[in-house]
């Protein structure tokens, strides 16, 4: 898990996610913090460095597909094609094994949520670990809730 996005990833502007995965986003700035968090949607990309903005860290918010919600940036939906409403982590853990990886589970999970790293990446996938909430639109246990990617 790298964090690039069609070739946007940790190191890169918000110029490059916006070449990438369209204007529809919403930036939300903590001046006193010095960062800036651009929600494309199913993506939410970190920035720091004021001065230059680069990009720090990349989250699927896969969480966001379930119940069929249009989240998917169009230029990923054209370059990738159709997504699932949602994500069994078994099924990204086969993915990440057939590729040479391997997930750990890491001790800060609890009772909501578990937290797998990612080989010895910065990355970590949050699974639900608890019953599914259709009204609320909370997946199930075993779905992928997010993954992140540190740069």
């Amino acid at each position: 898990m790298t964090g690039r996005v069609l070739g946007a990833g940790p190191g890169s502007s918000p110029t490059d996610f916006a070449d990438v995965l369209g204007a529809d986003f919403v930036d939300f700035v903590n001046a006193k913090a010095g960062f800036l968090r651009r929600d494309f949607g199913l993506f939410e990309v970190v920035f720091f460095e004021p001065a230059r903005w680069r990009c720090a860290k990349v989250a699927v918010q896969a969480h966001r597909l379930f119940g069929g919600a249009d989240v998917v940036p169009p230029r990923l939906a054209e370059a990738v094609g159709q997504f699932p409403h949602a994500v069994p982590f078994e099924a990204l853990n086969d993915s990440i094994g057939k590729l040479g990886g391997r997930t750990s589970l890491d001790p800060r999970s609890d009772a909501e949520y578990l937290i797998f790293k990612v080989g010895d990446m910065r990355s970590a996938i949050h699974v639900v670990n608890s019953d599914a909430d259709p009204e609320s639109g909370f997946p199930g246990k075993g779905m992928v809730w997010s993954i992140q990617a540190e740069g």
